[in-house]
């Protein structure tokens, strides 16, 4: 899988990365896409997922293997420290109605959102359709664990495929709590109140 770069998906990554919401909740995303010609290295993994699913499964379809091995090819080059190569096909679901994902993925991100410019969700989806044309795209979510559960509040894997662009556009997102010690928690409440105050005085002026 090759990595293709984009300017607007870069600085929707960067603008997803080490991001605080509310007090002590910490939101880390990216936003890659990658084109389907595959490597030298990626050649010689596909061939051994190829191998091991045939031997679990002598009656999946070659189109599936295809497929799977492209999503767990474009986790390895989107994580590269970990290995996904174990991963079951079972842990990838297709969505029927790629419209019901836009959804999730926009309630996850209301919060994070309202910190932000209004603009910031439709010029998200702008950004994406622009590379991969969603009105083409079948939509495939990763439901495994990539972050440690300890402080995790919630993450999602989507992929978005264009089978005729040959691309596939990865969205993974979670957020975190983070812990706060008391003499923190009181200055950033201090902090929340000024704020407030100022608000206040602005109304009313």
């Amino acid at each position: 899988m090759k990595f293709m770069e984009d300017e607007k998906l870069q600085l929707l990554t960067q603008n997803l990365t080490n991001q605080t919401v509310g007090i002590n909740r910490i939101v880390n995303g990216r936003i890659e896409c990658f084109s389907c010609k595959r490597g030298q290295n990626d050649k010689k993994a596909s061939y051994k997922l190829k191998e091991k699913y045939a031997e679990e499964d002598a009656n999946i379809e070659q189109q599936s293997v295809r497929l799977i091995t492209d999503l767990i090819l474009t986790l390895n080059a989107s994580f590269p420290d970990y290995d996904f190569s174990s991963v079951s096909p079972s842990q990838f679901q297709r969505i029927e109605n790629p419209n019901l994902a836009l959804s999730n993925i926009n309630n996850y991100l209301a919060e994070f959102a309202s910190y932000n410019k209004t603009s910031f969700l439709p010029n998200l989806w702008k950004a994406i359709n622009e590379v991969i044309n969603l009105a083409e795209c079948e939509v495939y979510e990763y439901k495994g664990e990539i972050v440690s559960r300890g402080n995790l509040l919630w993450e999602f894997h989507y992929f978005f495929s264009n089978k005729s662009l040959k691309r596939i556009v990865f969205f993974s997102c979670n957020q975190t709590h983070v812990s706060i010690q008391n003499g923190e928690f009181e200055n950033l409440e201090e902090e929340d109140s000024d704020i407030e105050a100022y608000d206040m005085d602005i109304v009313e002026d």
